[in-house]
């Protein structure tokens, strides 16, 4: 049997007894930055490679017993046995090496003999000496406390008020979580996540929340109203009491930063306008987003403040300052303090003006003796040209340059060229040129020498 730190840490040091904070004090250390939060933190699980700790939201020696009106989310296990009593609800599989009584819901499976499974158990006086950054000798209570390092207690633990942190509270004796008197009176901070080990019983009060791991020698007891996250581990019996209710998340908690990506502007972009739209989404499957935490930068330019977070989206409205590769950078990060620091690149066009048209030869008036005419011209954009017609018929220029060749009919021809830039603006130029052949001298009388 293991014991060990799911963090490597720095070497233990000898800390003083922390004093007992009244709630306005700990309101003001919940505010703390996230990342000094959890580069303090002092997560321990004994036997943390169990797989009670990742495969269920539930485990017992002896006996679960869910009772009327409570939910699960997660599966159960009981080396014994498990009993779901009416309306109460398991949303997963419930599996035991005896007996399953069933009245209330199963969504999974419910499955009779199963194996037995290793379950984790306290650690001895002596290691968990060992491993702690504070060591207390008798009873104690905590009230409004935030837990952000490992503690043992050789006696019973008696928590009152708020419970906060991202540490362990390891009890020779019993852990008991005392009663609110309504739910919602104290505050579960998103980034807490605590592991609360006895070799003796725990018990959680009515109208508690809690997140973490639970993890007793004994009977783990949740009383009515309870919401707890995490994973609840008994070397005997678990009771989940009336219109509690249990959702497994992984205690070791959430190592994953968020996923950010820029869906918005397409690259290669073509505007008329210098104001532009980023457009942002991020997801993440465990504490869940910080939207406050969201800083994007536009090349080089702080527009935060600009920014409009939604749950998974963002617009961000953003100015260019010409065409060219264009910047962007942007974090967001979770409850848990894992950051995701993105850097995106695309390229824009920033096309303000028409096109510009020139049609170099011929001139306007000229008289031409040859039916086919060789037209010279030149386009022009501040961003990109697309299209260019001569007389509709569609040309593609060279470096800005059209040369094309149009038939002429006898007498005056009017010759149109026009040019279309990415963002929809034209421009038009126009010569018209007359063909006088000599042949037409013979056919038409008033052109005959007299």
């Amino acid at each position: 049997m293991t014991h060990s730190r799911l963090e490597p840490t720095p070497a233990r040091q000898t800390r003083p007894p922390q004093r007992r904070r009244p709630r306005a004090i700990v309101a003001a250390l919940i505010a703390l930055s996230l990342s000094a939060v959890i580069a303090e933190a002092q997560i321990y699980l004994p036997d943390s490679d169990s797989v009670a700790y990742s495969a269920y939201a539930a485990i017992a020696g002896t006996k679960i017993t869910a009772h009327r009106g409570s939910s699960v989310r997660g599966d159960l296990h009981s080396n014994n046995r498990v009993t779901i009593r009416l309306r109460a609800t398991v949303d997963g599989d419930v599996t035991a090496g005896l007996r399953i009584r069933q009245q209330g819901v199963v969504t999974g499976t419910a499955t009779e003999g199963a194996p037995l499974v290793d379950l984790p158990s306290p650690p001895s006086r002596k290691a968990a000496v060992a491993i702690a950054d504070r060591t207390f000798t008798g009873d104690q209570v905590f009230v409004d406390e935030v837990f952000n390092d490992v503690i043992y207690v050789d006696g019973n633990v008696s928590i009152r008020g708020s419970i906060n942190g991202v540490g362990s509270v390891i009890a020779s004796g019993k852990i008991v979580v005392e009663r609110l008197d309504f739910a919602g009176e104290v505050a579960l901070d998103a980034t807490t996540r605590l592991a609360l080990i006895a070799s003796g019983k725990i018990e959680v009060g009515r109208y508690r929340a809690l997140r973490g791991a639970l993890v007793t020698g004994t009977r783990l007891v949740l009383n009515q109203d309870c919401r707890f996250e995490g994973v609840l581990v008994a070397s005997k019996r678990i009771v989940i009491a009336s219109d509690s209710v249990v959702s497994f998340v992984d205690p070791v908690g959430d190592t994953v930063e968020p996923a950010l990506s820029l869906v918005a502007p397409s690259s290669p972009l073509v505007t008329a306008v210098t104001r532009i739209d980023l457009a942002f989404f991020y997801a993440d499957d465990g504490t869940g987003l910080d939207l406050a935490s969201l800083r994007v930068l536009f090349n080089g330019a702080d527009i935060t403040d600009a920014c409009l977070p939604e749950a998974v989206v963002a617009s961000c409205p953003a100015t260019l300052a010409g065409s060219g590769e264009q910047t962007v950078e942007a974090t967001i990060s979770d409850f848990a303090g894992n950051i995701a620091n993105k850097t995106f690149h695309f390229e824009a066009t920033l096309d303000e003006a028409a096109p510009t048209v020139v049609i170099n030869s011929p001139a306007s008036g000229a008289i031409v003796s040859t039916p086919l005419l060789l037209i010279s011209a030149s386009v022009a954009d501040d961003g990109e040209v697309t299209i260019v017609t001569v007389n509709g018929r569609v040309i593609e220029p060279e470096n800005g340059q059209i040369s094309s060749q149009v038939n002429l009919r006898e007498g005056a021809n009017r010759i149109e060229l026009t040019a279309r830039d990415g963002t929809g603006k034209t421009a038009a130029a126009e010569v018209e040129v007359t063909l006088d052949t000599p042949s037409s001298h013979f056919l038409d009388p008033s052109k005959r020498l007299s």
